[in-house]
């Protein structure tokens, strides 16, 4: 029989207890991801979602690229960070992102996420939180990206991979996912498009 609906539920709060003296240090800095080709990857994250460069690493066997999101003062309305500035302060900073490209024949056969669902791979997504999801969708449409779920739709079983005989989405899920964007960056990966005023999660 399929599960009973849950009432629509909201995140709880943690109760761990306080982070461990020798952890205060402790911070994740940055993911990095795999890329077929920089270029194309560059036009999605730096020209369509608006990363900044902190760095770039050359080398014969791979190229390398870190990206993130500059500060602008204690109101975030003052003069933005350099890339000198980024770098210089790239250690103590969170969410940057790493591409890297291997070079020579591995990549001519690598062909990334494209075809796999997120699921069966163990990466899921990565999640962009911004302050007006539709406007932040229209751009990543203008340049002609795959949209797996657009903001305002709800989440249907087979987007998440589950199979047909899998009970219906709770309902309070399907709530709490429909504000969300999800769409596939050049290489497959899932990106989830989070507007700053939701509570959801996924």
């Amino acid at each position: 029989m399929p599960a009973e609906a849950l009432p629509y539920q909201t995140p709880q709060p943690g109760t761990d207890t306080p982070q461990p003296l020798p952890t205060h240090s402790f911070r994740l800095n940055h993911v990095c991801i795999r890329v077929h080709d920089m270029e194309t990857s560059l036009k999605f994250y730096r020209d369509t979602l608006g990363m900044r460069t902190i760095f770039t690493l050359n080398s014969d066997s791979y190229n390398m690229i870190y990206l993130g999101y500059p500060e602008r003062g204690p109101n975030g309305n003052g003069r933005e960070e350099t890339g000198a500035e980024m770098l210089k302060g790239r250690l103590r900073r969170t969410g940057l992102l790493e591409l890297k490209q291997v070079l020579g024949k591995e990549n001519d056969s690598w062909r990334g996420h494209r075809g796999k669902h997120p699921y069966d791979t163990g990466f899921c997504h990565l999640g962009f939180t911004v302050d007006n999801a539709p406007s932040c969708m229209a751009l990543i449409k203008k340049g002609g990206y795959k949209i797996i779920k657009d903001v305002g739709e709800k989440p249907s079983k087979a987007m998440f991979g589950f199979a047909s005989e899998t009970p219906e989405l709770n309902e309070w899920f399907q709530e709490a996912v429909t504000p969300l964007g999800f769409v596939e960056d050049p290489d497959g990966y899932w990106v989830e498009v989070v507007p700053n005023h939701s509570d959801a999660c996924c």
